[in-house]
């Protein structure tokens, strides 16, 4: 029974639980920085509280701007992550793979989505939502906590990149952000 209530969801089919592809999901863990320092039982005990969906070539998980409060983690397939420019036409700004996440800041704060992701393959994913995350840290405070840690050391390192971006782009004599730039920016701090 899905038990997620998001509108974007409810257009994906729905898989069930993630305590079905507990093998699969502990392969990617070279692949992933959530869980690559999970146990195969700590990702059994996480598996269960993500809700497996299928997304087709095309169909968007994500639109920039709505309120969210779950992050995706991607099983098979592929999700490409765009950012309206300045001109409103969407840049292409990541593709994420097998044992990539997005919609980590969502998950955390509840806030407004900073880009839109589409699916560029028939895509499998988990959904970790705030009330599942909850209920794991309530059930198993120790794996909670791991998310949590791995999530925030994840959301460290994208703030260092954009950090990098920044400077490489003023010594190359950029020196004011565009407003794109900018609301990125703030979107990532």
């Amino acid at each position: 029974m899905q038990t997620l209530n998001d509108e974007r969801l409810s257009q994906l089919e729905y898989l069930g639980k993630g305590s079905s592809l507990v093998t699969q999901i502990h392969a990617l863990l070279p692949y992933s920085p959530l869980i690559e320092s999970f146990s195969f039982m700590e990702v059994a005990l996480v598996s269960q509280f993500l809700e497996i969906y299928r997304v087709q070539v095309g169909q968007q998980v994500i639109q920039e701007d709505d309120v969210g409060a779950f992050m995706v983690f991607v099983i098979e397939g592929q999700i490409e992550v765009f950012k309206r420019g300045t001109d409103e036409k969407p840049v292409l700004i990541a593709v994420v793979g097998p044992g990539g996440t997005v919609g980590e800041m969502s998950l955390i704060d509840g806030g407004r989505r900073s880009a839109t992701c589409i699916a560029s393959a028939v895509t499998l994913l988990g959904v970790l939502s705030d009330e599942s995350l909850a209920h794991l840290l309530l059930q198993d405070s120790h794996a909670g906590a791991k998310i949590l840690v791995c999530l925030l050391g994840m959301l460290a390192r994208r703030l260092r990149e954009t950090s990098s971006a920044i400077i490489a782009l003023s010594q190359n004599g950029y020196h004011e952000p565009t407003p794109l730039l900018y609301d990125f920016l703030m979107s990532e701090l």
